[in-house]
């Protein structure tokens, strides 16, 4: 049975700002939350020299003799980087200072709950025509499943302490962000719970859409040859989007100043890093709409299933992926 899980965000009412994160998983049909066995123990068909795969040590006797590329680094960007260097006929090495392949596609256990570094959900990865799931697909030779998460992908919670005379009163509000009626049913739920602030909602989704269609821009234009990217940069720069370099605060602080509203739409600051006040729009855009209009999905077998996927590809064309590598120095001749 595949693992369903869910993102419970607390927030405060009073800033609108995140203030604890904390992912919790259970089976696909409890609804109690205890600890479990950690999703990677489900890949039941793994043994110990799988495990080894992502924990190869570096001795010169490993590295690959008529080597084509070197990648430092064994993040999910230099594997991907890798493999697609490796489909081509390439031998490569890829050499990681850590103890273990894959970098934030790492997972660890702590009083029986499993803890993802980075990678805790990916958007739309049921649909297979889908760009980041046939490049994944592309760079795993052995197939990665993938689970669909619960409907309800995140909850964002606010409690909110009322001092009544002698005693403190606590209030919890839960808000339940749903990925089964597609963008529209996020939009209607958030309008049944902010009524007054149809208008900024409307807008903040206007905005985003525009945005998400904004990175895409913006990745084409540092593609180019540079005279026709700044030719496009200057159009870019110079349209309606020009909101797209503003912070995620700037823009929301334009819409409403509705704090719980500012809250929900802006909690899940957490997957890229950077809070509201520092996070690029344009980023903080295309995540919103990607989860919300296209559901959430969980590799089976944990995040390191992708990262055993990958270096398994590298190492069938030749190639070698070796741990605790680090790297001082480039010499270029």
């Amino acid at each position: 049975m595949a693992p369903s899980s869910s993102l419970v965000v607390a927030l405060s009412a009073a800033t609108g700002l995140v203030v604890a994160v904390g992912l919790m998983r259970r089976g696909a049909k409890g609804k109690k939350q205890v600890p479990r066995e950690p999703l990677e123990s489900e890949d039941t068909g793994r043994g110990v020299e799988e495990e080894r795969v992502c924990k190869q040590g570096f001795k010169p006797s490993l590295v690959p003799k008529d080597l084509d590329l070197i990648v430092i680094g064994s993040g999910v960007g230099g594997l991907v980087t890798a493999c697609m260097m490796a489909k081509q006929g390439k031998k490569v090495l890829v050499l990681e200072q850590h103890d273990q392949a894959g970098g934030n596609l790492h997972t660890f256990e702590e009083q029986g709950w499993e803890f993802d570094t980075g990678l805790h959900y990916v958007g739309n990865m049921g649909n297979t025509n889908y760009g980041n799931r046939r490049l994944i697909d592309y760079c795993c030779d052995t197939p990665v499943e993938w689970a669909p998460m619960d409907s309800v992908y995140d909850t964002a919670v606010f409690r909110t302490e009322e001092v009544q005379r002698s005693m403190t009163a606590s209030t919890r509000t839960e808000y339940r962000m749903r990925s089964d009626q597609g963008i529209k049913g996020v939009i209607a739920d958030m309008k049944k719970w902010f009524p007054g602030e149809e208008a900024a909602i409307d807008e903040y989704f206007r905005l985003c859409k525009h945005a998400s269609w904004g990175m895409k821009w913006l990745l084409i234009r540092n593609l180019l040859p540079r005279p026709l990217g700044v030719l496009l940069g200057w159009v870019f720069d110079y349209t309606s989007l020009s909101y797209f370099y503003k912070t995620t605060q700037e823009v929301l602080s334009t819409l409403t100043s509705n704090h719980k509203l500012t809250g929900v739409l802006t909690y899940m600051w957490g997957d890229y890093g950077l809070p509201p006040s520092c996070s690029a729009f344009g980023i903080h855009a295309a995540l919103q709409t990607h989860y919300c209009s296209r559901g959430a999905f969980y590799p089976v077998g944990g995040p390191s299933a992708l990262a055993r996927a990958m270096v398994r590809t590298i190492e069938r064309r030749g190639g070698k992926v070796l741990v605790r590598a680090a790297v001082d120095s480039v010499t270029l001749s």
